[in-house]
C-alpha cells in the first residue's frame, strides 16, 4: 500500500493500533473506538490501545518550556543563569 512512499514501514496493524490510541487520547471509550477498527467488543479494542500519562506529558513540556526559555534568556544575557 506505501511501498514507494515515506510510510512504507506501516502495516494496517500499526494504522490501526495507532487508530486505536489516539481515540483513546482523546476520550472515546474502547465500545466507540472498537467499531471504526472493526473490533465486535470493546475488550479485544483495550489491546489495541497504548495509554498515555496526561500529567507525565504536561509536566514534561512544561519543563522543556521553562527550560528552552531560560536558555533562551541566558544566551541573551549571560548572567541569567549564575544564581
Amino acid at each position: 500500500m506505501f511501498k514507494h512512499t515515506d510510510l512504507a514501514g506501516i502495516t494496517p496493524h500499526v494504522l490501526r493500533h495507532s487508530f486505536a490510541s489516539i481515540g483513546n487520547d482523546l476520550g472515546f471509550t474502547e465500545a466507540t473506538i472498537a467499531a471504526p477498527v472493526g473490533h465486535s467488543r470493546g475488550t479485544v479494542t483495550s489491546r489495541y490501545i497504548d495509554t498515555v500519562d496526561t500529567a507525565l506529558i504536561m509536566a514534561a513540556d512544561s519543563i522543556a518550556g521553562a527550560t528552552f526559555k531560560a536558555c533562551w534568556t541566558a544566551s541573551r544575557s549571560p548572567t541569567h543563569l549564575m544564581r
